[in-house]
């Protein structure tokens, strides 16, 4: 195989015409990276609808390219296992679980929320399923801001593919 063919093989195509989909992603993502900064970094519960309006408007874009533009395709990079690792992790801490599960998966959380859950009664109702997370609402709240980000990584990897884009 020669070098050009396998240079094809890998490198995605950065040829492909700027369409008008590429032009309103631009200019959502120059609108919410100007947002949040001005918003505080959206840790308001206001400014984080808005980031998140945002965010879903980008993603509705990204679909709309890939099924209507011909010849677009979805890029795959191995950047994307990681997040949705993570992703996955953060969304187990959160999902309540029988007690003997989270003694094997983090023994601490299990003798941590027994102590501080001791003199409730029926405390051995309330201890039968737990989650590992101490804090579940600040635990989706931070899952659901990771989750947009991820969205804005993956749609600016399948967007910005020319050189002038980078840049």
């Amino acid at each position: 195989m020669s070098r050009r063919s396998r240079e094809s093989i890998l490198d995605p195509e950065i040829n492909e015409p700027l369409t008008g989909f590429d032009l309103a992603v631009e200019w959502v993502l120059a609108a919410a990276l100007l947002f949040a900064p001005l918003s505080f970094g959206a840790t308001n519960a206001w400014s984080q609808q808005i980031l998140y309006g945002l965010v879903t408007v980008l993603a509705v874009l990204l679909a709309a390219k890939l099924t209507l533009i011909r010849g677009s395709k979805f890029v795959f990079t191995w950047a994307y296992v990681p997040i949705i690792l993570y992703l996955l992790l953060v969304a187990l801490s959160t999902i309540p679980l029988p007690a003997g599960v989270v003694r094997v998966i983090s023994p601490g959380t299990v003798e941590q929320k027994t102590l501080l859950l001791a003199d409730i009664p029926n405390v051995h109702d309330l201890l039968s399923r737990l989650t590992i997370s101490f804090n579940v609402w600040a635990t989706e709240r931070g899952l659901r801001m990771v989750l947009a980000m991820s969205v804005v990584f993956v749609t600016i990897v399948n967007i910005y593919r020319t050189p002038a884009q980078i840049k």
